[in-house]
């Protein structure tokens, strides 16, 4: 399902997708079938988002797609150090500190992705 520029495939998808998804389509003229249901899963993740996390902060979350995290983890700790190839992070199990850090994390499901946001 592709809503003008957000995919649910998507590696990264912020709080602001969602919602300019949801205004899109509520200002659609031609609403279809489809196009109901999308606004549906759509009102229905960010209400499930919204009760983990402030009203205030939803804006500003972002969903790490499950098949994106391991990434994702080496992407936070390379803010913080310019080579990653170096001792000791080209020994660390990126795959299993990923899998620690999820733990930290709110999963949310949608249209068969696992997607992780604060909380």
């Amino acid at each position: 399902m592709t809503i003008y520029s957000m995919s649910w495939c998507e590696d990264i998808i912020t709080g602001d997708d969602i919602s300019d998804a949801i205004t899109a389509l509520r200002e659609e003229n031609n609403r279809t079938e489809d196009n109901t249901a999308t606004l549906k899963v759509l009102i229905g993740a960010r209400k499930e988002i919204k009760s983990y996390i402030d009203e205030d902060y939803f804006t500003s979350v972002t969903l790490i797609n499950a098949n994106h995290f391991e990434a994702y983890t080496r992407d936070l700790v390379y803010e913080d150090h310019d080579n990653l190839n170096s001792w000791p992070f080209k020994h660390i199990d990126w795959e299993l500190a990923a899998e620690e850090m999820a733990e930290d994390y709110n999963t949310l499901e949608v249209e068969g992705n696992t997607f992780y946001y604060g909380g």
